[in-house]
């Protein structure tokens, strides 16, 4: 695994992402998503891939190990093994 964000946060899935015009066009669009709270990227993110499905088969790759995903207090958390998040 890739040292930094990808190792540091334990991130084994690509459940998004969206393609720019141009280099200058994603960088502006990532820096706007990083200010966003974690509500509204979960929100993006739900809109887009409601059973957060590995994105990255479609492209070819192997799944990576999973982790299930919980809702608590409002915010999504890691435990365990399995996924989707459920449902409410």
């Amino acid at each position: 695994m890739i040292e930094g964000f990808t190792k540091d946060y334990g991130v084994n899935r690509l459940v998004w992402f969206e393609s720019g015009g141009s280099m200058e066009e994603a960088i502006r669009r990532e820096k706007q998503i990083k200010k966003w709270n974690r509500q509204w990227k979960i929100g993006l993110i739900g809109r887009e891939n409601p059973d957060w499905r590995d994105l990255a088969l479609d492209f070819g790759f192997e799944p990576l190990k999973s982790r299930r995903i919980v809702k608590a207090s409002g915010d999504w958390n890691r435990v365990g093994n399995g996924f989707p998040p459920p449902r409410e």
